[in-house]
């Protein structure tokens, strides 16, 4: 079955699947849906001048005084799109096609962001962050990490639980280059009578055995008691 290419007029042969091809090759398909869509744009709205979109707002007033006032506050006055819709009384994607009509250079965004941290406004619109009991994926202050116990302490700021408990047993803040240590290796086991406070630097092997060797007679004794307690 012969057809003929609405693009480039040429005659093609079509067969079997391709008896609904409506253009010759890949180029005049595009250029073909190119077409269509234009027309339909144009149908939908008579916006559409020479194949460029024209804002119904730049046929009401002068294109010169739209382009001075968008200009000054965009530029001048750093007033961003949103904006700018405002004080022309219309939605923010008109004023997007008001910039593509008249070439307007918008902002990058590394200046857009450093204008926004600049403004009232960036502090006025950006939603403040929910912070501790107040947001969604609050899970009651406490959290793991390396088998350890993280207490949240106040936004941004945590400790470890086996610090918390030691110093408020203790009445006091942990020195400077110190540590505690977990006499039985279990290291979410924070109750106070496993926790020893040390020095890093003896935080070593032979340290682990002594301690564990003191806690082990502990043990021992109190197992003494509980089988004697009469004596």
């Amino acid at each position: 079955m012969l057809k003929e290419c609405p693009i480039c007029k040429n005659t093609f042969d079509v067969y079997g699947e391709h008896l609904s091809a409506k253009a010759c090759s890949i180029k005049c398909k595009k250029e073909l849906r190119k077409q269509i869509v234009f027309r339909l744009n144009s149908k939908r709205s008579k916006n559409y001048i020479n194949g460029k979109y024209t804002p119904n707002i730049c046929k009401k007033i002068d294109n010169t005084l739209i382009y001075d006032m968008v200009n000054d506050l965009y530029f001048n006055l750093k007033f961003s799109k949103e904006e700018i819709a405002k004080v022309f009384g219309t939605h923010q994607s008109v004023i997007g096609y008001i910039f593509d009509y008249f070439r307007i250079v918008t902002r990058s965004r590394k200046e857009t962001y450093e204008l926004m941290r600049e403004t009232e406004g960036y502090k006025k619109h950006r939603p403040k962050p929910k912070l501790g009991d107040k947001n969604p994926l609050w899970k009651g202050g406490q959290v793991k990490r390396n088998g350890y116990n993280v207490n949240y302490i106040s936004p941004g700021n945590y400790k470890l639980e086996h610090i918390l408990v030691w110093e408020k047993f203790n009445n006091k803040v942990l020195p400077k280059d110190w540590l505690i240590h977990h006499t039985n290796g279990i290291r979410d086991d924070n109750r106070i009578e496993n926790l020893v406070a040390m020095p890093r630097k003896e935080h070593e092997t032979w340290t682990y055995v002594k301690i564990l060797q003191e806690h082990i007679r502990e043990l021992e004794e109190k197992l003494e008691l509980m089988k004697n307690p009469h004596q």
